[in-house]
């Protein structure tokens, strides 16, 4: 199953016909930021083009930065080879900076919000991510953390471990349980 980086709701494109764009925001380019300077050449070369990591206030910054990506990355492909069949997955973010890691919609057209957490002692959703699942009337919300502890947060999300999420027969619910 591809994975979309960012796919809009499809009613966007019914309610905003005629009003709406799509533009895709692409990493830095050598044309964009070298120049005639080697070590902005080098430092590109290095870091990759993504903002975050090209930008980075060090060689140690940058990494972490792409080594989270990565890391979260590999995470929701691991949870994605979970999902139900027909299962569309986006990343949510919307003009106001309200997002959700991994929206998922299944077959029956219920959304499920996922939030990818590292943290062990406090594994909580930004107020972001209640904004974007009030917004989009989402039937779950789930943070997937490293921890060991299947626990409800709040009486609309559920925390559970990553290797629960990622294993095989793991049901995405209408609601969590």
């Amino acid at each position: 199953m591809p994975w979309h980086i960012c796919k809009v709701v499809p009613q966007s494109a019914e309610s905003l016909a005629g009003r709406i764009a799509y533009l895709e925001l692409t990493p830095f380019t050598a044309a964009e930021v070298v120049k005639n300077d080697t070590s902005i050449a080098d430092r590109l070369w290095v870091r990759g083009g993504f903002p975050d990591s090209f930008l980075a206030s060090s060689d140690a910054a940058s990494f972490e930065w792409r080594r989270a990506l990565i890391q979260t990355y590999l995470e929701i492909e691991n949870l994605l080879s979970q999902a139900p069949p027909r299962t569309t997955a986006w990343f949510y973010r919307s003009s106001a900076g309200a997002e959700i890691d991994l929206l998922l919609e299944l077959a029956a057209g219920h959304l499920q919000a996922v939030e990818i957490k590292r943290s062990l002692s406090d594994p909580r959703p930004s107020k972001g991510f209640h904004l974007a699942c009030d917004d989009l009337k989402v039937r779950g919300r789930w943070v997937v953390y490293p921890g060991r502890e299947r626990y409800r947060l709040d009486a609309r999300t559920e925390v559970v471990p990553f290797t629960e999420a990622a294993r095989t027969g793991f049901r995405w619910a209408t609601e969590p349980r």
